[in-house]
């Protein structure tokens, strides 16, 4: 055969997302000066270069022609040995043509990402659930141990399955539950940090961060309502004493006139008759008695609903929504020759939204809340806030980040949030002319 050679490196190794050169050596046994053209074949040919396609060499000699494999950095090839071939062909004799085989080792390399999801939980006895999704980029199969840590021993962590196998560009799936290792019975919720381990056998550990919101078995605003309702019933029960002894009192006092009111007609009667005769007989008449002046017991005024007389009820809802990131406010300024008096306030998180809510009266600031430690709580005061007139209620609401948006929604997720005022209004009493 008039052509004839071989590789310099019949196996070469390298790592997928590197490079490395392999020499072919070509020889031509004719005695003319061939052309040859080369190919290369087999699964490396997409990531296979020749640094020159077409060589010409003298007759009796032999040249090298350089190949430099890049496998990319994915899960294909797959690690281990990968068959390769280097067609040669000469242009004056193609039918002399000549194929070179090659060996090409792909050595192994592992590419993990992991992704907890939700990052954060809301439980107050079961726990919360949560997914990691582990995603092997790497071309050989990993075997990944799973388990939780909290240094605070607050929270235990169930994975399940606490040991899984991922081949290369797969994606495997892990359901964790956090539960609280105490329960809380009452006060704000509470958030507690933990971290799920993932351990592979062929690279180091990776962490990922989850946060359980601790919620109180008794919500925080249900104290201060049972609290609102006993206040109410004990008042309605007041009232209805009141109501009963009132009415026992007028009944007894009807009683007591039908019953007197006779007896001192006919006493008066007698009295008159008695006059009349001794006017009769001294022939002097008497001075007419003067009649007896009806008495009266006025009332003191009292307004609807145990509001001060000329009060009216007042309700004035505040709303605000904003992007993650994003803050919004909204107003309520009280009408001139007017006070307002709020009584209690209902703050609302329908969504379960993220980051700071604040109210302020004016330039003073009443309070300032988290927005996921609660969704709908109801404080009274038992001290009434007066507010001025002119002056502004003003609800400021960061969006730290938005809760899981309604089924069917569309765009950006947003934060909603809500203040409900309540109480009543005072006008000014006009000034007299």
């Amino acid at each position: 055969m008039a052509t004839s050679g071989g590789f310099a490196e019949p196996l070469v190794e390298v790592v997928p997302g590197e490079q490395v050169t392999c020499a072919l050596v070509i020889r031509n046994g004719s005695p003319i000066v061939e052309e040859y053209l080369l190919t290369v074949g087999g699964e490396v040919a997409g990531w296979t270069t020749v640094d020159r396609n077409r060589v010409s060499i003298y007759p009796d000699t032999e040249q090298p022609v350089m190949l430099t494999f890049a496998p990319p950095r994915r899960n294909g090839p797959p690690a281990g040995d990968v068959p390769y071939k280097v067609q040669v062909t000469p242009v004056e004799q193609p039918a002399e043509q000549v194929v070179f085989e090659g060996l090409l080792r792909v050595l192994p390399f592992t590419d993990l990402t992991a992704e907890v999801v939700p990052r954060t939980s809301t439980s107050s006895v079961w726990g919360g659930a949560h997914e990691v999704a582990v995603d092997n980029r790497g071309n050989t199969a990993v075997e990944i141990g799973v388990h939780g840590t909290d240094p605070d021993r607050r929270i235990v962590v169930e994975p399940k399955p606490g040991q899984l196998a991922v081949g290369p560009g797969e994606a495997a799936f892990v359901k964790v539950r956090a539960r609280p290792a105490r329960l809380q019975l009452t006060g704000q919720p509470v958030a507690r940090p933990y971290q799920i381990i993932l351990t592979p056998d062929t690279a180091p550990p990776l962490a990922l961060d989850s946060t359980m919101v601790q919620r109180a078995l008794i919500p925080p605003g249900t104290v201060r309502t049972l609290a609102g309702l006993i206040a109410l019933v004990m008042l309605g029960t007041a009232l209805w004493i009141g109501l009963v002894r009132r009415a026992a009192t007028s009944a007894a006092q009807k009683v007591v006139q039908q019953e007197v009111v006779p007896v001192a007609e006919k006493a008066e009667a007698a009295r008159q008759a008695a006059e009349k005769a001794v006017d009769a007989v001294e022939g002097t008449p008497r001075r007419a008695p003067a009649p007896r002046a009806a008495s009266a017991s006025p009332t003191a005024p009292t307004g609807p609903g145990g509001i001060p007389p000329g009060a009216t009820l007042f309700t004035q809802r505040l709303e605000t929504s904003s992007e993650a990131g994003r803050s919004a406010r909204d107003e309520y300024q009280v009408p001139r020759n007017t006070t307002l008096i709020v009584t209690f306030v209902d703050l609302q998180n329908p969504r379960g939204a993220h980051g700071p809510m604040e109210l302020i009266v004016d330039d003073d600031t009443l309070f300032t809340e988290e927005q996921a430690y609660y969704r709908n709580d109801v404080r009274y005061f038992p001290t009434p806030i007066q507010v001025s007139s002119g002056q502004r209620v003003r609800m400021n609401a960061t969006c730290a980040s938005p809760g899981p948006p309604p089924p069917g929604a569309t765009g950006a997720p947003r934060c909603l949030s809500y203040v409900l005022l309540g109480g009543y209004l005072l006008k000014a009493s006009p000034r007299p002319s």
